[in-house]
C-alpha cells in the first residue's frame, strides 16, 4: 500500500492592503483640494470689498478690539451726537463678517455723491490707526470717512435691515452707553 503524504493545510491566500504610505498620500491630496477649494471660495466671497475697503481698513473692521457706534440726531438748530461702546455687543463678529462679505453689497458700487450719515461705526486699534464707515439713516448706503477725502459710496442694502436692527439695539441698551 502506497504510503499517504501527511495533509497540508491550505494557507489562506494575503488579502490586498493598502499600504500607509498611499493611504497618508492620499490624506494630504484631500487636504490639499479642500484647502485650495476653501482659498478659492473666500477669494471670490471677499475679493471686491477687500479692494473697496483697501488692505488696512479690511484689517482694522475684522480684527480691531475698539469698536464705537456713533449716531447723529439732527434738530432744527443743532446737532446731537450719542456713542455707544460696540466692543462687547452681541452679534458683533456677524457684523464684522457681514461688512466684510461681496455679497452684503450690491455692485458695482454707483458713482454717487455721499447723503448723510447718521450712523459711524469706528474700529479703533490700541495704536490709535482706525477707520471709520459711516452709514444713512436707512443703513443702505455706506462709506469710509477720511481725514481729507471721502471712498466712493457703496449700496449695503442687502443687510441694511440687518444694519439698522444691530445698531437701534445697541442704541437702545442702556448699559452700551
Amino acid at each position: 500500500m502506497p504510503s499517504k503524504a501527511p495533509i497540508q493545510p491550505v494557507q489562506p491566500q494575503p488579502t490586498p492592503t493598502i499600504s500607509g504610505k498611499w493611504l497618508i498620500i492620499g490624506f494630504v491630496m484631500v487636504t490639499l483640494m479642500d484647502t485650495t477649494e476653501s482659498w478659492i471660495f473666500r477669494y471670490y466671497a471677499t475679493h471686491r470689498i477687500a479692494q473697496f475697503w483697501g488692505p488696512t481698513n479690511s484689517r482694522l473692521i475684522r480684527d480691531a478690539p475698539q469698536v464705537t457706534l456713533s449716531r447723529v440726531l439732527y434738530a432744527t438748530q443743532h446737532s446731537t451726537v450719542e456713542k455707544f461702546d460696540m466692543s462687547q455687543a452681541r452679534g458683533l463678529a456677524h457684523l464684522r463678517n457681514a461688512l466684510l462679505e461681496n455679497q452684503s453689497y450690491d455692485w458695482p458700487a454707483p458713482e454717487t455723491l455721499h447723503p448723510g450719515a447718521n450712523w459711524f461705526l469706528e474700529f479703533r486699534e490700541p495704536s490709535d490707526e482706525q477707520v471709520t464707515v459711516a452709514f444713512t439713516a436707512d443703513c443702505r448706503f455706506c462709506w469710509t470717512t477720511l481725514e481729507k477725502e471721502h471712498s466712493p459710496t457703496l449700496s449695503c442694502e442687502p443687510i441694511a435691515a440687518g444694519l439698522l436692527q444691530i445698531f437701534t439695539e445697541v442704541a437702545h441698551s442702556p448699559e452700551k452707553r
